[in-house]
């Protein structure tokens, strides 16, 4: 998972439609963690939008991207995010805040949270007994 800088948010927001991103801090129990939950998360994310955005363009344009923030480090930010809890996930789409998910999540609950998000409901093929 990236991390991201100011600089970074801003271009990854002004880029591209939906951002993802992963705010920690490294004193926090709940987000360490949570670090390798949303590291996978992220990147199976990514990966699967890269593959659908070739696959079909104009149904996945606009771009996705993921990242991760230290808290300490982005202050002025978490507050125009509204971020009031670590670990904290931002899913920002068009420069507007989606979603927030505050507290620890599994990486299965991120994976359904991000697939919403994303447009992706492919992640999770239930099993159904006939």
């Amino acid at each position: 998972m990236r991390e991201f800088e100011l600089a970074d948010f801003r271009s990854e927001a002004n880029n591209n439609e939906k951002v993802a991103i992963y705010f920690y801090a490294d004193w926090s129990a709940e987000s360490r963690l949570m670090s390798g939950n949303a590291e996978r998360a992220f990147d199976r994310a990514e990966e699967y939008f890269r593959e659908r955005s070739l696959a079909e363009p104009d149904k996945y344009r606009g771009g996705f991207s993921c990242g991760a923030m230290f808290i300490d480090d982005n202050k002025g930010l978490l507050m125009v995010l509204g971020v009031k809890a670590v670990p904290t996930v931002c899913l920002i789409d068009k420069a507007k805040v989606y979603e927030r998910i505050e507290g620890y999540r599994s990486e299965k609950d991120l994976l359904k949270s991000l697939s919403d998000f994303i447009g992706l409901r492919l992640f999770f093929a239930e099993k159904r007994d006939i």
